[in-house]
């Protein structure tokens, strides 16, 4: 946002609210707080044809995985499920913690042999520290210097040019680490290969959130941050 007056330029950076969303991964892995998915009704009566497992299947499991582990809700990470519902895939069945979707939503454990492992992103907020001053950060997976991703991330979204792109970065940046206003450094570059393995923290910044996930493309940032609203005064002539 720009603001004008006689002979002043206020240039307003980015600014931000008290509480920002946080995912947190979580994997069902049949313990109890991290249940496999499951169904009972895998087969159409009427065309004797199987159900598709579909991505509201596989978000109902993952809001099933986030409530066992503590969470009010979740959602699925895009391309982070094994397997398909109903599909025998486990050579050695055991019982293990699971959650049916067909069963009012219901938790129990069992001996089953097609268990889906889903990959979730669990809901929570989370309000980073106030700080005064200004710095010059540099993100490095860390919950207060978060590296940025984005989804589908590709040469063409990353490039240089992408001024949206590289203002969300640094805005998240600066925030996780206290600050109230940013500008991108020069030295930002989003085209970098990713410099994360593991769990990380990162802002995406497509869902506008703050993940600890795994498996995502991380872009380092670098960030002019502040604690104060910049002003840059001009002269003028007659």
């Amino acid at each position: 946002m720009q603001l004008w007056g006689p002979g002043l330029v206020v240039l307003a950076l980015a600014v931000f609210t008290s509480a920002d969303l946080m995912l947190w991964e979580v994997t069902g892995d049949g313990t109890d707080g991290r249940p496999f998915c499951v169904r009972d009704k895998c087969t159409d009566r009427k065309t004797k044809l199987p159900f598709p497992t579909t991505p509201e299947n596989i978000e109902t499991c993952a809001n099933g995985v986030c409530r066992a582990a503590g969470y009010a809700r979740g959602m699925y990470a895009v391309q982070s499920y094994a397997g398909t519902l109903c599909v025998q895939d486990w050579t050695d069945p055991t019982q293990r913690s699971v959650y049916n979707i067909d069963l009012n939503n219901t938790y129990t454990n069992q001996v089953r042999d097609d268990q889906m492992t889903v990959r979730a992103y669990c809901e929570a907020r989370w309000t980073p520290p106030v700080l005064q001053g200004a710095a010059t950060l540099w993100s490095d997976g860390t919950q207060e210097l978060p590296h940025c991703t984005w989804t589908n991330a590709s040469t063409a979204s990353c490039s240089s040019g992408n001024t949206l792109l590289r203002k969300e970065c640094a805005q998240a940046l600066c925030r996780a680490s206290g600050y109230a206003y940013s500008t991108p450094a020069d030295t930002f570059d989003l085209c970098t290969g990713s410099v994360a393995t593991g769990l990380t923290f990162l802002y995406d910044a497509n869902l506008d959130a703050f993940l600890y996930a795994s498996n995502l493309w991380a872009t380092q940032v670098t960030a002019h941050c502040t604690s104060e609203l910049t002003t840059t005064t001009t002269m003028t002539t007659t």
